[in-house]
């Protein structure tokens, strides 16, 4: 008889030890079974790492990885890399350690995605669920594929955790902080790659206070978004981008006064403040501003600033 082609599920865990033994559950109890799960243990000082040792004697299909250091958001997009590299499938499945997958979501899509080879990238709709497992919200995504089209040069059409797409050589950018799938996305899309969602619920995806962390960097993440928009612009137009120049410190000591801040950055970092109603983040971006540079190259963001609240009421209703 011959083998199904196999799936490589990807895993980056820290800290995890709360959940992810129900994650590595449900992954081992998929009923699609020709997969290798490999995971990374990103320096846990939990029980983290004890747990995945567990069942890599129950089950051969996992391979741990253990990491020496822990690099934060660099690191992670790193272990993301490293599993992909190392991926013997035809197919590599994203998975979160907090996340529970449906017995059949892989089988799902390895369907789905075999009976259509135009078809690259499959994303689907979660159940949001808390700390003890109960369903509170839902991640809906568009499922038609003129309306994602649409959708990805302006919002992220996919959901993360439940994307399976084929192994061909496509890792994510470690300099795109907070937007590493979106810029993945992105590159795929000016690549000419067919990425799907379908409008089946195939996980749990969980909501903790921890997966809030990034709100308080709402700025940063939104020049982050903005720049792999524009990238995606650069490469239809001239085939390639400027990655490889790109300084993400630009981005992340955008609010650091003693940081020198181009006039463009700090002006895209007001419009992006304003848009999203941040009175505080806008206020100390107009202070910098006056710190480094004539206020005539501000005005308007500061005559912005003294009325805020008036200013946002009329833009909103625009």
């Amino acid at each position: 008889m011959h083998e199904l082609p196999k799936i490589s599920v990807i895993l980056s865990a820290y800290n995890a030890e709360n959940f992810i033994e129900k994650s590595i559950k449900s992954v081992l109890n998929q009923t699609f079974k020709n997969f290798e799960f490999l995971i990374i243990d990103d320096c846990s000082t939990d029980s983290t790492l004890f747990i995945i040792e567990k069942y890599e004697k129950l089950d051969n299909r996992i391979q741990l990885i253990k990491k020496d250091k822990n690099n934060g958001f660099i690191g992670y997009v790193e272990n993301l890399n490293i599993m992909i590299s190392k991926a013997k499938g035809k197919y590599i499945a994203k998975f979160d350690a907090d996340d529970i997958w449906f017995e059949n979501k892989l089988e799902k899509q390895f369907v789905d995605i075999e009976n259509d080879e135009s078809i690259f990238l499959l994303s689907a709709n979660a159940y949001e669920i808390d700390e003890n497992d109960n369903r509170i919200g839902k991640v809906i995504r568009p499922h038609n594929i003129e309306e994602s089209n649409r959708m990805i040069l302006q919002e992220n059409p996919f959901c993360h955790p439940s994307i399976l797409f084929k192994n061909e050589g496509y890792l994510y950018r470690p300099k795109m902080f907070y937007t590493e799938e979106y810029d993945l996305y992105l590159r795929l899309f000016s690549d000419n790659k067919k990425m799907i969602h379908r409008k089946e619920f195939l996980f749990n995806y969980r909501i903790l206070s921890t997966s809030l962390s990034r709100n308080n960097k709402a700025v940063i993440q939104a020049l982050f978004k903005q720049k792999a928009i524009s990238f995606y612009y650069e490469r239809v137009q001239n085939k390639i981008d400027n990655y490889d120049s790109f300084n993400p410190e630009d981005y992340l000591n955008i609010f650091d006064l003693n940081y020198d801040s181009s006039i463009e950055d700090l002006k895209l970092a007001m419009k992006l403040a304003f848009i999203s109603n941040l009175k505080a983040d806008f206020i100390k971006l107009v202070e910098k501003s006056k710190k480094q540079y004539s206020i005539k190259l501000f005005l308007n963001f500061w005559v912005i600033s003294k009325t805020f609240n008036l200013s946002y009421k009329i833009y909103s209703k625009k």
